[in-house]
């Protein structure tokens, strides 16, 4: 695993059980990059300069809440080898995984640079 995960998920949690913690209105998601509520940390770039660093960087926010970066949507689609959603999560994210709000403004599977609002799945478990 890697050791930059605060939140880490069972090794044993598969992708459907995943999806269903995460529920109808978050999009399970892979991230790079986590900043949680409580770090010491400012939100100096990007669209989001400024207006979450109060609340992330407070303390004031609840357990694995956070604004995460660089997140690709999981399950990741391979239309060549099929993913079932029985496999194992960490199989296919090593990195944060997370429940994300939904981002309307991107259709696209690339990687979404921008912060978005996240929940690490591990802090639901």
């Amino acid at each position: 695993g890697n050791s930059d995960v605060r939140f880490p998920v069972p090794g044993d949690m598969t992708v459907k059980q995943a999806e269903d913690k995460c529920g109808d209105q978050a999009q399970l998601s892979c991230c790079n990059k986590a900043t949680y509520a409580g770090d010491s940390t400012n939100v100096d770039s990007g669209l989001l300069a400024g207006t979450l660093s109060n609340l992330i960087g407070t303390g004031s926010g609840s357990e694995g809440l956070g604004l995460f970066q660089e997140c690709s949507k999981l399950p990741i689609q391979i239309p060549i080898i099929g993913i079932a959603v029985q496999d194992i999560i960490s199989k296919q994210c090593q990195q944060n995984i997370a429940c994300c709000q939904s981002s309307p403004s991107t259709t696209d599977d690339d990687l979404i640079g921008l912060g978005l609002p996240c929940i690490a799945l591990g802090s639901l478990v």
